[in-house]
């Protein structure tokens, strides 16, 4: 983890030192704060296209069905991001849209004049996983190599993100995170 300016880098690397090939997926579970603790107000951007569905969000298995967010409530791909609402979260995102070279998501709070971007920059990020449920104060963000359950018999052989990590090659998941302020 490094502070570098107004920017907080966050790499994490994996090394195979073994003599077979290994399967590598990385990610992780930050919660973002919204300040102002009015969640509805709160306005995400995902660029993503895809969400994967789950049978229900007690059990939350993935059913290996995609489905396309476009008009959807889950279309958090819309400039300036779209409000939180009621809407509960936890959901999987993916055909992620990258832009100069990253997977940059935000959470803005324009109440407080808050903003968290927090840019995926490895190649092999392939979803972000996004949980908020409906009376949460804050957004997890997890980019992630891989989907949910990525060796599930419910892909049907669909490539789920892992990494295919060759004895002595290496792979770094990395992100930045950059605060901002949002516009009314």
């Amino acid at each position: 983890i490094a502070l570098s300016g107004p920017t907080i880098n966050v790499a994490v690397p994996a090394i195979n030192v073994g003599k077979v090939s290994e399967p590598m997926a990385i990610g992780w579970h930050p919660y973002f704060a919204i300040p102002s603790g009015q969640r509805t107000q709160a306005r995400l951007y995902v660029p993503a296209t895809m969400r994967a569905l789950v049978n229900n969000y007690r059990v939350e298995k993935p059913t290996g069905k995609l489905q396309p967010v476009k008009g959807s409530k889950y279309d958090f791909n819309v400039p300036g991001g779209k409000p939180l609402g009621g809407i509960y979260l936890d959901d999987n995102f993916s055909h992620l849209i990258r832009s100069n070279g990253g997977v940059d998501v935000k959470i803005a709070d324009p109440d407080t004049a808050y903003g968290i971007e927090e840019i995926g920059l490895s190649p092999e990020i392939h979803t972000v996983q996004i949980y908020s449920p409906s009376n949460a104060r804050f957004v997890a963000v997890e980019q992630q190599y891989n989907f949910v359950d990525p060796f599930g018999k419910e892909w049907h052989g669909m490539d789920t993100g892992m990494v295919d990590l060759k004895p002595g090659k290496s792979t770094t998941w990395h992100v930045r995170l950059r605060l901002f302020t949002p516009g009314k």
